[in-house]
């Protein structure tokens, strides 16, 4: 799992344009960060997960 881990990440960071970092316990649980540096990075991450998350709940 840890390769998938990795490929993850990547993948996250290359689409939304920043550093991310996806943590994971033994059980199976965790959780992903996205790392902004300023104010209007943090806005333009929101923007774009929000935006996603319009569009998937249009696909229901």
């Amino acid at each position: 799992m840890p390769g998938r881990i990795t490929e993850m990440t990547q993948r996250i960071g290359s689409g939304y344009q920043t550093k991310v970092q996806i943590k994971r316990n033994p059980k199976g649980e965790g959780s992903i960060v996205f790392k902004f540096s300023s104010e209007e990075e943090m806005e333009r991450l929101l923007g774009l997960l929000d935006s996603t998350t319009d569009t998937s709940q249009n696909d229901k």
